[in-house]
């Protein structure tokens, strides 16, 4: 329900370094195309059966109303976005519809890596949560172009396990950085198999298994039943009596991380034919 709030001081900071206001800007751009979201939006809610996991006793609390996924939730994301332009105005900014763009949010990560590259010719990989509807994004920049190869699709998706797994160690939503310093402590053997469990590598890119993950919920059950080992509601520091266990976990994620990352990467080689990589 917040995607109108702004980076102000961000913005503001590089208008003074450049001695301008919100006036003299020519073109405004969010890196988020909100009218894509609603179209191909996946609507996870209750009897989809895309979603059925035996994890799940009740979809309405796994998918609350207005919540991530759902019809309500999503055109409230929706309308928000559509405020931006307004809210843009009111700080003084000239936007009109041929100088204000909703941008596809997987493009924009691309070209805040190929642009400043300086590379001529390279292969693009883009890995997060998720964009409008997708979690990776694999293309070819050759100069001034940026052309798709191939997007996989939530709920397949790296970052939405990292998450997931942050949170089950207790380390928070945003806690991916710290997972990987948790990483350093563990044995990446221990867990391989059951990190195998929840993402496989795939002809085309990779695959999650949602009906354990159940990306965006509060659901731990599917993840504490392949790992055997509850979820982690404390502090978690090196004196926890199971540090030792979720440090190997995160060592684990990190390791088939590594494997499906590489697979992504030799993929765009073998089909752009460059050893450049904007990552």
């Amino acid at each position: 329900d917040n995607p109108n709030e702004l980076p102000f001081h961000a913005i503001e900071f590089c208008l003074f370094k450049l001695g301008i206001s919100y006036s003299d800007v020519d073109y405004w751009a969010v890196s988020f195309d909100p009218k894509l979201r609603l179209k191909n939006n996946l609507h996870w809610e209750k009897g989809d059966s895309k979603n059925l996991s035996r994890f799940v006793k009740n979809y309405e609390e796994a998918y609350p109303e207005g919540g991530f996924g759902t019809t309500k939730g999503e055109k409230l994301f929706y309308d928000k976005h559509r405020e931006i332009p307004n809210i843009l105005k009111g700080k003084g900014a000239r936007v009109e519809d041929k100088n204000f763009f909703f941008l596809p949010h997987h493009l924009c990560h691309a070209a805040s890596s190929f642009y400043p590259s300086g590379f001529k010719h390279a292969a693009i990989l883009v890995l997060d949560a998720g964009g409008e509807y997708e979690s990776s994004w694999l293309a070819e920049g050759k100069h001034y172009h940026i052309n798709k190869i191939q997007g996989i699709n939530f709920p397949n998706s790296l970052g939405f396990l990292w998450i997931k797994i942050s949170e089950f160690c207790g380390l928070g939503y945003y806690g991916a950085g710290k997972l990987m310093g948790l990483a350093s402590w563990g044995n990446s053997e221990k867990y391989m198999k059951e990190m195998e469990g929840l993402i496989k590598i795939t002809e085309k890119g990779f695959k999650t298994n949602e009906e354990r993950i159940l990306a965006a919920t509060e659901i731990f059950e599917g993840i504490e039943d392949l790992l055997c080992i509850k979820r982690n509601k404390e502090k978690l520091d090196v004196e926890h009596k199971n540090f030792q266990k979720y440090a190997d976990i995160a060592a684990s994620l990190q390791r088939v991380t590594n494997k499906v990352v590489l697979h992504l990467i030799k993929k765009l080689k073998k089909i752009t034919k460059t050893r450049y990589l904007c990552l």
